[in-house]
């Protein structure tokens, strides 16, 4: 899934960035995403113009439906607190 949020954490978008064709399960992810919100604040160093950053993560999903993230870009983000 690929998302926007702006200064403040908020979220401005969202959407499936690669499906795995299953409707229900992506409807979860993204009905968690927006429950989220407001994320934490992103660092002002990785805002964009518009103060705004994307980021993308992947939502696995066990047989029983429930779902855990796996944070691909952890490593990144330690180097800029």
């Amino acid at each position: 899934m690929s998302f926007t949020v702006d200064r403040n954490g908020q979220l401005v978008a969202s959407g499936i960035y690669r499906t795995n064709g299953d409707d229900e399960a992506e409807g979860t992810a993204l009905a968690s995403l927006r429950r989220a919100s407001p994320l934490p604040q992103p660092p002002a160093k990785l805002l964009d113009g518009r103060g705004h950053l994307e980021l993308m993560e992947d939502w696995l999903f066990n047989d029983n439906g429930k779902f855990q993230l796996r944070e691909l870009a952890a490593p990144q983000a330690q180097a800029y607190d």
